[in-house]
C-alpha cells in the first residue's frame, strides 16, 4: 500500500458517511449522528441512494456526486455491497476509507476471499483502509467522532488503537469516570491495511498524544512492531493489553477477527526488548494508562506509604516485594520531623501509620515532610473510612502536596460510599485513585520501570536468505551437519564420530566414549532411549551399538538408521552443569532464543527464559540471571554461555529457513573453564 500521513485520516477536512440512515439504530444513523452533534468543524456528507436529506443535510446518492472533495469515507453498508462503494470511493480519489462493516475474513475462507477483493480495489485507486469490521475512529481533539459509540471524551493525552470496538467503548465509559482525556481512539478491526504498527508511526510525533495504549488481539508483524516501540517507549509510554494466551482464546480471536496470534513466548519476549509495558488484565490496562497519562515519572525508586490503617499498609508493602519498588526506612531525621505533628502511636518507619483517628493535618504534614525530602521518588496514600476521617479535606491535602512538589503521588481511597466523593476529587485533580492498595502499588512499579528501562531505538538486519539447510525429506538434518554449523560459529562442539557399522567401533581410538543413534528419523536421542554412556572398550561399543540399533527399530522400525555417533566421554567437575539453549523461529517475531538449566531438567521444571534474535551481550546475561535456578550456576562459566548464545542468535539470523534449534546441554564448566556442546539438532522448515 502506498503510504499517506495517517494526520490526514485523524484530522480530516471532509467526511463522506456511505449507508447514512433515516432510521435509529442503525449503523448508519448512529455514525452520521455521531459526526455531526460534537462540533466537528468539517463538511459531513450523508451518502443513501434512496434519500434526498438526512440530518438536515443534504444526502448525495453516490460519493461521485459530491460536487467537494472527501478526505475520509465511512462505509456502513451490507457486506456485500462495500466493494462496489470502495470502488466509487476510488474513483472519487477519497484517500482513507474506514469500513465499519463486519462479515469478511472474522466469518472464515469466503469472507476473507472478499476481503482480498477489497485489499485489490484499495491498491488499484491507492486508498488506505481501516477495518473492516470496525467501530470508526474519534479525534477529542478536533470534535471528530465517527464511529457508532454515543459520546465525546475530553480531550487528553492517551491514544488508544484497538482492535475490538468493544474495548473502545469500555475505555470510553472508564474515561468518563476517572475524568480521563483522549487524544485519537481508532479500531482496526481486521487490520486488513493499517495496522498498529502503522498507528505508532504516526503517534510518535503525535504532538497531542503522551500515552499509547493498545488492545491487540494479534500481531503479525512483530519486528516492525518492536522496531517502531523502541523509538517511541523512552519518550512515550505504550501500554498493550495483549489477548489470545490459551488455545481456546486463539480460536476465539480467530472467529472475532479472523487472525492468528504469535506465540506467548515471542510476544513477551518482545516487548520486553523494545520497552513495551503488557497488562495482565483489562483492571491492569486501565490503572496503569490512569497512572501514566496523569502522573510524572519518578526520578528513583524510593516510596513511602502513608496510611491511616495498618493492615492495608502491610498489604501495599506485601505487593511491592515482587515489585521494583524500595519501601525503604526512613532515617532518623525524616522521623523525627514526621513525629513533631503525630501522635505518640503511629508508625514512621515506611509505611507511615497516621493511624485511625487521622485528620486531613496528619496527612498534609507526613505528605510535605516526605516529599520535600529528595531522597523519596513518590508516595501512596492509603485511607479507610473511619469515625474521624476527613474524607473530602484529605483528598484536597493529597492534590495540593502532589502539586506542589511535583513527584507521583497515587491514592487508595478503601470503600464505597462512604470515601465516593473524595475519589471524585482525586479524580478530577489527576491523582489516580484504586480500590485496593495492591494495584496502587503495582501502578507505581510500572513508573519506576519506565524509568529502569534502558531502551535504544533498534532496526533488525536484514535478513539473507542465501544460506539454506536442507533434511532431505527428514525432520531433521544430521547431528554430523549441524556439529559442523555450529563449529562455523565457534560454538565449543564436542565433535562427534558417526560409525555405520558395528566392525567400525575398531576405528574408536580413545575411551570411554558415549554412543547415541544418529538418526534424522529421531528427535530426543536420550528420551529414546538411544544414548549408552561409560563405553570403555571396543567390546562393550559393539554391545552397544547392537543394543541402540535393536532399540530403536523396535520403538520407531520407520526410522532410518545412517549408524552411531561416538563421542569422548570428558571428565565432569561436581560444579558443571547441563544447560539448554533453543531457537524456535515465531511467524511475527523471527528467531526466538531460549535458555535453561538442561538435560532433563527443562522438562522437570519449565524454568526458561526468553530473547528476540540478536540478542546483545547485556540481554543474554539477563536471560541467564532471569530463570529462577541461576543461583545453581553462581560457580560456573557465565561468559561461555552468553557466548554461545549470541553465537546462536548470530545463526538464526543467518539461516532463515531453520525452523528450530536444540543445543541440549551445553555442558557448562566451573569459571573460566568454557563449555561443550553435548548434543544439538536442528529442524528445517
Amino acid at each position: 500500500m502506498n503510504t499517506i500521513s495517517l494526520e490526514r485520516l485523524f484530522s480530516p477536512r471532509s467526511i463522506a458517511i456511505i449507508g447514512a440512515s433515516h432510521t435509529p439504530g442503525k449503523l448508519g444513523y448512529d455514525v452520521l449522528k455521531n459526526t455531526v452533534q460534537y462540533g466537528y468543524k468539517g463538511e459531513v456528507y450523508p451518502i443513501n441512494p434512496t434519500a434526498s436529506a438526512i440530518a438536515g443535510r443534504v444526502c448525495y446518492p453516490s460519493v461521485k456526486q459530491v460536487p467537494g472533495n472527501i478526505d475520509v469515507a465511512v462505509i456502513a453498508v451490507p457486506a456485500v455491497a462495500v466493494a462496489s462503494v470502495l470502488t466509487e470511493c476510488g474513483e472519487k480519489q477519497i484517500p482513507f476509507v474506514i469500513i465499519i462493516s463486519a462479515g469478511f475474513k472474522e466469518i472464515g475462507e469466503e469472507g476473507k476471499q472478499h476481503e482480498q477483493e477489497l485489499l485489490r480495489i484499495a491498491e488499484k485507486y491507492h486508498i488506505r483502509l481501516v477495518g473492516p469490521n470496525c467501530l470508526g475512529l474519534i479525534n477529542a481533539h478536533n470534535q471528530l467522532n465517527a464511529s457508532f459509540t454515543a459520546g465525546m471524551p475530553k480531550a487528553g493525552n492517551i491514544a488508544l488503537i484497538s482492535q475490538s470496538g468493544a474495548m473502545n467503548v469500555a475505555m470510553l465509559d472508564w474515561a468518563k469516570q476517572s475524568q480521563l482525556g483522549f487524544s485519537k481512539i481508532l479500531s482496526v478491526g481486521n487490520k486488513s491495511d493499517i495496522d498498529e504498527v502503522e498507528c505508532l508511526n504516526y503517534l510518535a510525533t503525535d504532538t497531542n498524544t503522551s500515552v499509547i495504549m493498545l488492545y491487540l488481539e494479534s500481531l503479525e508483524h512483530g519486528q516492525a512492531f518492536m522496531e517502531a516501540a523502541s523509538r517511541i517507549t523512552p519518550s512515550k509510554p505504550i501500554i498493550v493489553l495483549k489477548a489470545g494466551a490459551s488455545q481456546q482464546a486463539q480460536r476465539a480471536i480467530r472467529s472475532h477477527t479472523g487472525s492468528l496470534t504469535g506465540s506467548e513466548e515471542a510476544i513477551n519476549a518482545g516487548f520486553k526488548k523494545c520497552g513495551v509495558i503488557r497488562a495482565a488484565t483489562i483492571e491492569q490496562f486501565f490503572d496503569y494508562g490512569l497512572t501514566f497519562s496523569t502522573q510524572p515519572l519518578p526520578r528513583h525508586d524510593k516510596i513511602v506509604i502513608i496510611t491511616n490503617a495498618g493492615g492495608p499498609g502491610i498489604m501495599a508493602v506485601d505487593a511491592a516485594q515482587y515489585t521494583k519498588l524500595d519501601i525503604f526506612k526512613l532515617n532518623t531525621n525524616l522521623q523525627q520531623l514526621l513525629k513533631t505533628q503525630l501522635p505518640a502511636a503511629a508508625g514512621t518507619k515506611n509505611p507511615i501509620d497516621v493511624i485511625g483517628d487521622a485528620s486531613a493535618e496528619r496527612y498534609e504534614h507526613a505528605l510535605n515532610v516526605l516529599l520535600a525530602d529528595k531522597t523519596i521518588a513518590g508516595a501512596i496514600a492509603i485511607l479507610t473510612p473511619q469515625t474521624m476521617t476527613q474524607v473530602n479535606l484529605t483528598a484536597e491535602k493529597i492534590v495540593s502536596a502532589a502539586k506542589r512538589y511535583g513527584k507521583p503521588v497515587l491514592a487508595s481511597f478503601m470503600g464505597g460510599a462512604a470515601v465516593q466523593s473524595g475519589r471524585d476529587y482525586l479524580e478530577e485533580h489527576q491523582i489516580p485513585n484504586y480500590e485496593t492498595p495492591e494495584r496502587a502499588v503495582l501502578a507505581m512499579d510500572q513508573l519506576i520501570k519506565q524509568v529502569q528501562r534502558k531502551i535504544k531505538p533498534f532496526k533488525f538486519p536484514k535478513i539473507s536468505s542465501h544460506n539454506v539447510i536442507t533434511a532431505q525429506n527428514h525432520p531433521q538434518i544430521s547431528t554430523i551437519t549441524a556439529e559442523q554449523l555450529l563449529m562455523k560459529y565457534k560454538l565449543p562442539v564436542l565433535r562427534s564420530q558417526l560409525i555405520k557399522t558395528v566392525a567400525d567401533c575398531n576405528t574408536i581410538k580413545q575411551f570411554p566414549v558415549v554412543i547415541k543413534i544418529a538418526s534424522r528419523d529421531v528427535i530426543h536421542k536420550a528420551a529414546a532411549g538411544a544414548v549408552l554412556l561409560n563405553i570403555n572398550n571396543v567390546t562393550e561399543a559393539q554391545r552397544a551399538f547392537k543394543q541402540i540399533t535393536q532399540h530403536v527399530h523396535k520403538k520407531f522400525p520407520k526410522a532410518e538408521i545412517e549408524g552411531m555417533l561416538v563421542q569422548k566421554q570428558i571428565p565432569l567437575s561436581r560444579k558443571a552443569k547441563e544447560v539448554i539453549i533453543g531457537m524456535k523461529r515465531d511467524v511475527a517475531f523471527g528467531p526466538v532464543i531460549m535458555f535453561g538449566l538442561g538435560g532433563g531438567m527443562v522438562e522437570l521444571l519449565h524454568d526458561v527464559t526468553f530473547g528476540i534474535a540478536p540478542l546483545s551481550k547485556l540481554e543474554a546475561e539477563h536471560m541467564i540471571n532471569a530463570i529462577h535456578t541461576a543461583p545453581l550456576l553462581v560457580h560456573n562459566d557465565k561468559a561461555a554461555i552468553v557466548q554461545a548464545l549470541l553465537a546462536v542468535s548470530k545463526l538464526a539470523l543467518d539461516y532463515p529457513n531453520i525452523s528450530e534449534l536444540d543445543i541440549n546441554p551445553l555442558m557448562v564448566h566451573p569459571t573460566g573453564k568454557g563449555a561443550h556442546v553435548i548434543d544439538v539438532r536442528i529442524l528445517p522448515k
